[in-house]
C-alpha cells in the first residue's frame, strides 16, 4: 500500500518535470523566432539624421557640462551660507542643473567683491 503511494507520487512528479521541460523548450523556440534583428539606428538618426549629434559632439557637450558644474561647485564653496543650504544646492546642481532654487540663491547672494 505504501509502495503504491510512493510510486504514484514519483510518477506524477516525473510527469510534471517532463512537461515543464517541454514547455520551456517550446518557449525558447518562440523567443528565437520572435526576436527582431538589432536596429542599426535610433529613430532620430533614421528619420532626421541632421538633428542627431555625433558621439564626439555628445562627449564634448558632456565635458563642457561637467566643467560648468565644477565651476559652480567651486563658487558654492566660496559662498558664506549654511552647510544645509550648501548641501541642498549641491544636490540641485547635480540632479537638476537648471533648478530655480539654485539660480534664485545665486542671484540673491552677495559676493565679497560686491560688499
Amino acid at each position: 500500500m505504501v509502495m503504491k503511494k510512493y510510486t504514484y507520487i514519483f510518477a506524477s512528479s516525473l510527469a510534471l518535470f517532463c512537461t515543464s521541460t517541454i514547455i520551456s523548450q517550446q518557449r525558447e523556440v518562440e523567443i528565437e523566432r520572435n526576436s527582431e534583428p538589432e536596429k542599426r539606428y535610433t529613430l532620430m538618426e533614421r528619420f532626421d539624421p541632421e538633428l542627431a549629434l555625433s558621439a564626439n559632439e555628445r562627449e564634448r557637450m558632456k565635458a563642457e557640462r561637467f566643467a560648468e558644474i565644477k565651476l559652480k561647485m567651486q563658487l558654492l564653496d566660496t559662498m558664506d551660507i549654511s552647510e544645509r543650504k550648501r548641501e541642498k544646492l549641491l544636490s540641485d546642481l547635480i540632479e537638476k542643473p537648471f533648478s530655480a532654487r539654485f539660480f534664485r540663491n545665486m542671484a540673491n547672494s552677495q559676493f565679497e567683491e560686491e560688499k
